[in-house]
């Protein structure tokens, strides 16, 4: 508990709360549904699993994605670098881990993989990964940055850079995306789809790069911040209710479908029935609320979580993108 925050006590009611739903059942296809599970298991020393379900067999359509260069391989990469991290953090502890050809797997995608748009293309090969929307920017780097520093001394098989190349370079494109959001806002602005696909890349940062490096994290729960404000500021009983830079009808039609619903339910406890019941969550492999459970790097500012759940009228004032 820090003054400032949420009330610890309660976010670890929350947390073991979702993770208590989510891991009712392992989807082994699922990387995020993987990493929960080895979350769960990290915090509970009573709840039992079986990692041997996990096999490369069970991730093929994962590595089928990567290996085609396939839209939003970039998700699925991400979702893997915590498989990655926390598998490692269960092997130096002596618990239930992966089978190490599935950790092997994961190293071969990220040395493989093709990072940025104006990196080498073989003239055999075909790029369908989208490069460019606001979201895909960040989690690319944030890709490269991780799969760098976990292989530094790798050679990766598109560029002939090293591990700490990729690294190195991938580092300021984060800042950068970071420092434009607070100068220019988001042009995905209220997204119900890509809100959650910002908070992600945050988290992933904040958690996973190194303790040292405190100016990355430091800016990450900045533009964490600014995520959450966004949400809690037009949030009204669990329905994130503004008009949208970016969304699908299936998150236009209710509420419980849109991809903001699971993370503010846990997050704001803003879904409360008449009967003091909450409204259940919606989604058992929420990377939101893994990277907010995994991390102790970042918690709430209970001004956000206030701005969420007061039933004040008031006005919010803000800019988002550019007139070009």
């Amino acid at each position: 508990g820090t003054a400032g925050l949420i009330d610890e006590a309660a976010w670890q009611v929350r947390a073991a709360d979702y993770l208590a739903f989510a891991t009712e059942r392992l989807e082994p296809t699922s990387p995020t549904s993987i990493a929960l599970h080895l979350l769960r298991a990290e915090r509970d020393e009573a709840f039992a699993w079986d990692p041997a379900a996990v096999t490369v067999d069970s991730l093929q359509a994962a590595w089928t994605q990567l290996d085609t260069w396939a839209d939003t391989g970039d998700f699925t990469l991400m979702y893997l670098h915590w498989v990655h991290s926390l598998d490692a953090r269960a092997v130096a502890a002596g618990r239930a881990h992966l089978d190490p050809s599935v950790i092997a797997a994961i190293e071969s995608r990220m040395r493989d993989f093709r990072y940025r748009y104006d990196d080498p293309l073989p003239a055999d090969r075909l790029d369908n990964k989208w490069f460019w929307s606001e979201n895909h920017r960040l989690i690319f780097a944030v890709d490269e940055l991780l799969s760098g520093l976990a292989l530094p001394d790798t050679t990766f098989a598109v560029t002939g850079l090293t591990g700490a190349q990729h690294a190195a370079r991938a580092r300021p494109v984060i800042l950068e995306w970071i420092r434009e959001r607070g100068r220019y806002g988001f042009s995905e602005c209220h997204s119900n789809v890509y809100l959650p696909l910002d908070i992600n890349p945050l988290l992933t940062v904040i958690e996973l790069s190194p303790a040292t490096d405190v100016e990355l994290q430091r800016a990450a729960s900045g533009a964490l911040d600014l995520c959450l404000v966004d949400l809690a500021a037009h949030l009204h009983h669990g329905v994130y209710g503004a008009t949208r830079g970016r969304s699908y009808e299936k998150d236009k039609m209710t509420a419980r479908d849109e991809n903001t619903f699971t993370v503010a339910n846990m997050v704001f406890d803003d879904t409360r029935l008449a009967d003091g019941s909450r409204v259940p969550f919606t989604s058992a492999a929420d990377a939101s609320c893994l990277g907010l459970i995994t991390t102790d790097r970042y918690r709430v500012p209970q001004l956000i979580a206030d701005m969420a759940t007061s039933e004040r009228v008031g006005t919010v004032v803000e800019r988002h993108g550019l007139a070009v």
